[in-house]
């Protein structure tokens, strides 16, 4: 991982006014940046430096505009106080440095740790903060927002590359041990296909959503909700696969009884701010089960692509934890119109 150079730092110190910057610690990477600590006279700042070949290649538009488009959104939810770290201003009024082709955003750090994904608290108030930023962006302009294929369109996409990669492996299922998951997978991905077909999806209610609404991107310290982060993956879309993307990485893949009282906390608070529609209650558990299964066609692509045999194997056994997390949280389908109704009672 990279250092900052000393005239970067200085570029930086100066275009933002902190008088002037160190690097502390080694720089986080994530999947389209690299995030930096820094420490100024005027407090702890995170500069979040865009990846080359990331967002380019995954959404076809440029990576400062990405930067831009999320900051915007960073700054219409920091008016509304909700709890987002607004990027600094520079002494131009942008939000965004570039230094050398590279673009760079400064914003406050935040003194927080993931949510925990089995603390029932900590699940209520991230239900009940999505609420509030649904809220919040559903009057956002439209026109300020990235948008893309929808969900079932790009599940579909994914589906078919999988078809591909699974006919690439020739045989080596049953070397790699996952003979009997992939079965269970296939038939699982076939009734999760259908499921979608059925769905309006095209009239569910739409808004730029969070896209990336995970445990990672919601930082406590203890049970206060200290900052919702990394609104680089906003985009418009139905509201309710905010919610799906959420519930996937909250439940368990163990414990059914515990899975469905985390996705009752989470759905009971939200709907204190938000009311989900009979339509969109309807297509939430269909939405679920297939964000799980999105995550295990992202694995078997890893496995095809990957030559070592030891990082193969290590792969196979990622792709046989998610499909026993799609097989926990299918097992749990029927208990959906429970909580629904539960919350529509009270």
């Amino acid at each position: 991982m990279e250092q900052l150079r000393p005239d970067t730092l200085e570029n930086l110190a100066t275009s933002y006014r902190l008088g002037s910057a160190i690097q502390s610690g080694k720089p986080a990477k994530g999947a389209h940046y690299v995030v930096y600590r820094l420490r100024t006279p005027r407090g702890d700042f995170a500069l979040l430096k865009p990846r080359p070949l990331s967002i380019n290649e995954s959404y076809g538009t440029s990576l400062l505009e990405e930067l831009r488009r999320a900051n915007r959104i960073f700054h219409h939810l920091a008016r509304h106080g909700f709890p987002a770290p607004a990027p600094l201003l520079t002494r131009a009024g942008s939000t965004i440095v570039t230094i050398k082709g590279e673009h760079h955003a400064v914003y406050p750090y935040v003194h927080g740790r993931a949510m925990v994904r089995g603390n029932i608290r900590q699940v209520a108030k991230a239900g009940v903060t999505l609420g509030s930023y649904h809220r919040i962006m559903a009057d956002y302009p439209k026109r300020m927002s990235r948008s893309e294929e929808p969900f079932p369109s790009r599940f579909q996409d994914r589906v078919d590359l999988f078809t591909e990669n699974v006919e690439a492996l020739d045989g080596q299922p049953s070397a790699l041990g996952i003979e009997a998951s992939l079965d269970y997978f296939k038939d699982s991905l076939l009734d999760i296909e259908l499921s979608l077909l059925r769905l309006s999806y095209e009239n569910l209610p739409q808004l730029t959503i969070h896209g990336d609404y995970r445990r990672q991107n919601i930082l406590f310290e203890g049970d206060r909700l200290a900052a919702v982060i990394d609104f680089h993956r906003s985009r418009i879309e139905v509201r309710s696969l905010d919610l799906a993307i959420a519930l996937a990485d909250i439940l368990p893949s163990t414990s059914n009884g515990h899975a469905l009282g985390l996705a009752r906390s989470f759905i009971n608070s939200y709907e204190k701010v938000q009311q989900l529609s009979n339509d969109e209650q309807e297509a939430l558990p269909v939405l679920v089960e297939a964000r799980v299964a999105w995550r295990a066609l992202r694995r078997i692509r890893r496995i095809v692509n990957t030559k070592d045999k030891k990082k193969m194997l290590r792969r196979a056994r990622k792709f046989q934890l998610y499909v026993s997390h799609l097989r926990r949280v299918r097992m749990i389908r029927s208990s959906w119109k429970q909580i629904f109704a539960e919350e529509s009672s009270r």
